[in-house]
């Protein structure tokens, strides 16, 4: 009897020696691997990245460090669905981090969620509320709803805290120019330039106001400076071909029109597949 119990615990103490090892070796192996992300993020491959942490992610679901690494490659590699399977539960799991619910409403924002894009930007506001970049991404969620007082506010609240950001000129030029505030927009935007002169945003809200103006030629001038930043952007195709036929240039007016209509419908079936990959209704919008 002794003796059969002295082999059991010889036994035990060999499987759970061999279960510590290999515990061991899977935490070393997860290390690795989150450290082999980290180096190819350092060099700009976030997909990578992302790849190799999706792997790391079947060996420690419940790991923060994995988890949130691999939402913010997924999302600098323009995967919000990837970022948003991953954020929910990570936030669940740790509901008082600010990052968390400011990934997903970036994340949210990219799939034309506006609404709880908005619902996720405030939540991260709550926890941390002289955050510059989530009043900024709240503010672009808001002018996508053009909700341009709310987002004028939120930009403002930006600038308080961190007065030469040029994103938040540049939203507060935007919120200015959609509540028909020229001067000020115009003011906002080339303040954002002075900062950031490749800035797309900026460029095309001065685009709209020399539109405006009636000053056609300086007008196309900003569009196609935009337009060379963001050749995806469908409105500022839109405004280049409107530009175009105020100058009498049939022939530039029709091409931008063509490359608004096909960049329009190229945005709207990327955004449709994202929401669809994300278990989302359609979602009725044009993506710009």
């Amino acid at each position: 009897m002794t003796r059969g119990l002295g082999r059991t615990l010889v036994v035990t103490m060999i499987i759970g020696s061999w279960v510590n090892q290999s515990l061991l070796a899977e935490t070393r192996s997860v290390l690795a691997m989150v450290q082999q992300a980290k180096n190819h993020a350092r060099q700009g491959d976030h997909a990578m990245a992302a790849q190799i942490l999706d792997q790391a992610k079947m060996m420690a679901p419940n790991s923060e460090e994995v988890l949130s690494d691999f939402a913010k490659n997924s999302l600098a590699a323009g995967d919000p669905v990837g970022a948003i399977n991953t954020l929910e539960p990570l936030m669940r799991m740790h509901p008082t981090v600010a990052d968390y619910p400011y990934y997903l409403g970036v994340a949210l924002l990219q799939v034309k969620e506006y609404q709880p894009s908005a619902t996720a930007l405030r939540r991260s506001l709550d926890l941390e509320p002289q955050r510059s970049l989530t009043l900024i991404a709240l503010g672009i969620t808001l002018l996508s709803q053009k909700q341009f007082a709310d987002a004028k506010d939120y930009a403002a609240r930006s600038l308080e805290i961190e007065p030469a950001a040029a994103e938040a000129l540049a939203v507060l030029a935007e919120a200015e120019a959609g509540l028909a505030d020229l001067e000020k927009a115009e003011f906002y935007a080339n303040r954002a330039l002075s900062l950031s002169p490749t800035h797309a945003g900026a460029n095309f809200v001065l685009g709209r106001v020399r539109m405006s103006q009636g000053r056609f030629e300086e007008a196309k001038e900003y569009f196609l400076k935009a337009i060379e930043i963001t050749p995806s952007s469908s409105r500022i195709h839109y405004q280049l071909s409107l530009a175009y036929a105020r100058l009498n240039d049939p022939e530039n007016s029709m091409k931008y029109r063509e490359l608004h209509q096909q960049t329009r419908k190229e945005n709207t079936a990327r955004v449709e597949s994202m929401r669809k990959r994300a278990g989302l209704k359609e979602s009725g919008m044009r993506p710009d």
